[in-house]
C-alpha cells in the first residue's frame, strides 16, 4: 500500500460516514506506508473527533504539534466542521495560536526547492525526467512515483512549489508562479549537467500535471514526452487552441475513471489530442 492508497481508503470510508472504521483503518495501516506525517496525523486527529473520540483527538493534536512540530493552517484549524467538537477543549486555542506563528514564519521562508537524483549508471549526458508533485504533496512524496527513472539511466528532477500550506504540503494553485519556478529549475539543471536537451521528459500528478502541461504550452523548452497523471485541469478549453505546440511531443496520460475533480477535462483534452493529431496514449 502506498501513502497516496492509504489516504485514499480512508477518505473513502469518511464519506461514507464510517468514521470509527476510517480512524481505525488509518491507525492500523500508517506506519508501514512513507508519506507526510504531519498530514496523517491531521487525518487522525480530524477523524478521531468526528467520530467522536475527543480525548484521543486533542492528544493526538497536541502530540503532532507540540511533540513532533508540525503546524497547520490556521484558518483550516478555525473552519473545520471535523473540529467543532474540540474547540471547547482547553488546549485548543493554544494549539492554533503555536501553529499561526510557524505557519506565518513558514509562508515567509518558503522557497522553490529541487531534488535531483542522479541515475545509477554515469553517462556523458543525461536524458532528464521532470517529476511534480500534487497539491497537498512535496519532492519527498512524489521521489517515490518517480524513482524508477533512476535505474533507467535517466536524471531525475523533483521540483517542489514555493506555496506551503500546511507543514510538509505544497501547492502549485499560482499557474504562472508555479511555471516561472519550473523553469528557474529547468535553467539550474542545464547549467549544471551535461542534459540531452533533446530527450525531456516532463509530467506531473494532479494540479502538477496542470503546470507540467501549461509549460509545454508556453515554453521555448523542446518537450519529448509529457506524462499526466491524473491531471486537474479547470481552464483546460482555454488551453485547446495550443495544442498544435504538442506536434513533436509524445503524451500519455492516465486518469480514474472515478475521479470526479479530473476526468471531465481530462476527456476535453484527450479528445482535442486525437482531432489536433498528437501523438498520446490514454488509459
Amino acid at each position: 500500500m502506498t501513502y497516496t492508497q492509504l489516504l485514499n481508503e480512508t477518505i473513502t470510508l469518511y464519506c461514507e460516514g464510517k468514521y470509527l472504521e476510517a480512524y481505525s483503518f488509518l491507525t492500523e495501516n500508517y506506519k508501514a506506508v512513507q508519506g507526510n506525517m504531519a498530514q496523517i496525523y491531521n487525518f487522525r486527529y480530524a477523524i478521531a473527533s468526528k467520530a467522536g473520540l475527543y480525548e484521543e483527538a486533542i492528544k493526538l493534536m497536541k502530540e503532532a504539534i507540540l511533540e513532533k512540530g508540525h503546524w497547520y493552517s490556521y484558518s483550516y484549524l478555525q473552519g473545520d466542521e471535523d473540529l467543532d467538537a474540540l474547540r471547547s477543549h482547553e488546549l485548543f486555542d493554544q494549539l492554533c495560536d503555536i501553529c499561526k506563528k510557524r505557519e506565518e514564519l513558514a509562508v515567509k521562508q518558503s522557497l522553490p526547492q529541487l531534488k535531483l537524483v542522479e541515475p545509477s549508471h554515469q553517462r556523458k549526458a543525461y536524458p532528464l525526467v521532470i517529476g511534480l508533485h500534487g497539491n497537498e504533496e512535496n519532492m519527498a512524496i512524489a521521489e517515490y512515483y518517480w524513482k524508477n527513472f533512476k535505474e533507467k539511466g535517466y536524471l531525475l528532477a523533483l521540483p517542489q512549489s514555493s506555496e506551503i500550506k500546511f507543514d510538509g504540503g505544497y501547492y502549485w494553485n499560482d499557474i504562472e508562479k508555479g511555471y516561472k519556478e519550473l523553469g528557474s529549475h529547468y535553467t539550474t539543471i542545464v547549467e549544471n549537467f551535461k542534459v540531452q536537451q533533446e530527450n525531456v521528459i516532463l509530467g506531473g500528478f494532479s494540479s502538477g500535471a496542470r503546470v507540467s502541461l501549461y509549460f509545454a504550452l508556453h515554453s521555448k523548452v523542446k518537450i519529448k514526452g509529457l506524462i499526466l497523471i491524473a491531471p486537474w485541469l479547470p481552464e483546460i478549453e482555454q488551453w485547446l487552441p495550443l495544442l498544435g505546440r504538442l506536434k513533436e511531443t509524445k503524451v500519455y496520460i492516465v486518469c480514474g475513471e472515478d475521479d470526479v475533480d479530473c476526468l471531465s477535462e481530462t476527456e476535453a483534452l484527450v479528445k482535442a489530442l486525437e482531432q489536433t493529431q498528437i501523438d498520446y496514449i490514454y488509459e
